[in-house]
């Protein structure tokens, strides 16, 4: 038997040689998941910009709600105002 069996088995090809060769494939997946990655970003942006109208109108809508809901407190204020004055009204009929 032959003391260079481990020569062998890596095909004669040197440990720097294996090394580099492990770092291109390394690079070839990172590319792989760059491109990946890049494409998800790109769907990501593409559904943000279709769905931004739709958020901005959720948003406007509690900014209307606030402003009829002030209307209605006003108008509910003038209508005790309105009661109150009746009442006193009613009171001074009614006394004798």
């Amino acid at each position: 038997m032959s003391d260079d069996v481990t020569k062998d088995m890596q095909g004669g090809r040197s440990f720097e040689e294996r090394v580099f060769a492990r770092f291109d494939a390394m690079d070839a997946r990172f590319d792989t998941l760059d491109n990946r990655l890049t494409a998800l970003e790109d769907k990501v942006d593409k559904g943000l910009m279709e769905t931004r109208p739709i958020w901005e109108a959720v948003q406007a809508q509690p900014r209307q709600l606030d402003k009829k809901f002030d209307l209605v407190i006003k108008d509910l204020y003038e209508t005790r105002v309105d009661i109150k004055s009746l009442d006193e009204r009613v009171t001074k009929l009614e006394t004798p």
